[in-house]
């Protein structure tokens, strides 16, 4: 069961984009906005955990990355932790990092790209133009 929730850890549900009131009131607001994102832009990114229920892990757009294609690999996309989040963490004591386990951190992400799981989107065709953004971000690691 550990290693069923590991190796489908990065298997993404929904990708949520926090919009500003003006990129709510039409279509055309919403696409005029998403194709010129802050990089502060906030995505949440929602996954399932072992027994089901539902991870979410709230990201900036700058923070992602896209991952080069590997041989055993299920992840295409990468949250790059900010340094100071790295230096906040490394000087956390064992019993802290140990329970952060628990948490399921997820840093690596597979997002499905192709147009028909897109259509099943709330709007459709945004994803695209997200990912274009993430591509312009560079490789991860």
């Amino acid at each position: 069961m550990i290693v069923l929730g590991y190796g489908t850890a990065p298997f993404v549900n929904s990708i949520l984009l926090r919009l500003p009131q003006t990129a709510r009131r039409s279509r055309d607001a919403m696409i005029r906005y998403v194709q010129n994102l802050p990089k502060d832009a906030e995505l949440e990114i929602v996954t399932a955990r072992l027994l089901g229920f539902k991870k979410t892990n709230s990201v900036r757009l700058s923070e992602m990355h896209v991952l080069p294609p590997r041989r055993f690999g299920f992840a295409n996309l990468e949250h790059v932790v900010p340094a100071w989040q790295r230096k906040i963490e490394a000087e956390r004591p064992l019993w802290k990092k140990v329970g952060s386990l628990l948490g399921e951190t997820r840093n690596k992400f597979y997002v499905k790209g192709d147009k028909a799981s897109s259509k099943r989107s709330r709007a459709p065709g945004v994803w695209e133009l997200v990912f274009k953004q993430i591509q312009q971000n560079g490789r991860g690691k």
